[in-house]
């Protein structure tokens, strides 16, 4: 995810705000001059999260790498109310994946929304509009990629499921996607929330476990089911899946001691999703 050189970056203080659907929606945008069209990454919270507080967490970092590959970084949020912050709606109107007794949210049309509001400020390359994210956003970056592989060049799912469903009832995976496009997927061994082989975790929430979310892109996109892999650590294992159509592929970084978290160098495991995502 590389491309024109940012003259300027600066981290802007307040979101963007603008009523959508009879909610008041806001992102935030790392606002640039550029010499060009400049690739766009959109990075999605995680659930009980902000826009505000995931900015916070890693947006210096962000900022950083965005820099040094000419990327324009937007913090999204989520519309749906969710502990002490919001969370995504990973499903169309109508799944029975939708909290019992919750009014549904279009965060898809809002995302939509934000990236047509965005390219009125930017001049922003539409061939590369990225999406990342953490946890709940993870799982929402499966949704948009599968939703629209003709808006998103790639995506990022980190600490995540790409299925859930109450422990009793069937998986909601994505719709098949219309067409290929690019994953990077990233998990940790100790991650309770998004066990590795998935299962019932403590919440009672049923999730699918890793390699379904691989098979089901490695299928979608057709690529060789025969990963080349690589351990740039004892701590991580690396595979990638090349060959896909329109020259897609499918990468998997599985990092054994994290737990649910977005991995970053200060975790010394030699993998850091700033720089591998951006």
């Amino acid at each position: 995810m590389t491309g024109a050189v940012l003259a300027l970056l600066c981290l802007s203080g307040d979101p963007e705000t603008f009523e959508f659907e009879g909610l008041k929606r806001l992102y935030f945008l790392d606002i640039p001059e550029t010499k060009g069209p400049a690739p766009l990454i959109l990075l999605c919270h995680g659930g009980g999260m902000t826009a505000a507080s995931f900015r916070k967490q890693r947006g210096a970092e962000l900022k950083e790498e965005a820099r040094k590959h000419g990327i324009v970084p937007a913090f999204g949020q989520a519309g749906r109310r969710h502990k002490d912050g919001f969370g995504w709606n990973s499903f169309d109107e109508g799944s029975r994946a939708l909290p019992q007794g919750e009014k549904y949210c279009d965060d898809r049309a809002y995302v939509l929304e934000v990236l047509r509001r965005i390219q009125e400020k930017v001049k922003i390359d539409p061939a590369r509009i990225y999406v990342a994210g953490f946890s709940s956003g993870g799982k929402f970056a499966h949704y948009l990629a599968a939703k629209h592989p003709d808006v998103f060049a790639a995506a990022a799912p980190v600490a995540t499921a790409i299925a859930s469903a109450e422990a009793e009832e069937e998986l909601v995976f994505p719709p098949t996607p219309a067409g290929p496009i690019s994953i990077m997927i990233v998990n940790g061994g100790r991650d309770p929330k998004n066990p590795l082989k998935g299962g019932t975790t403590e919440d009672g929430t049923r999730r699918s476990s890793v390699q379904e979310a691989v098979d089901f892109w490695v299928k979608a996109n057709g690529c060789d089911p025969t990963p080349k892999v690589e351990s740039p650590s004892d701590k991580v294992r690396i595979s990638r899946y090349t060959g896909g159509k329109n020259g897609s592929e499918v990468s998997y970084g599985e990092i054994r001691p994290m737990d649910q978290r977005w991995p970053d160098e200060k975790d010394g495991w030699g993998f850091s999703a700033n720089r591998e995502v951006v």
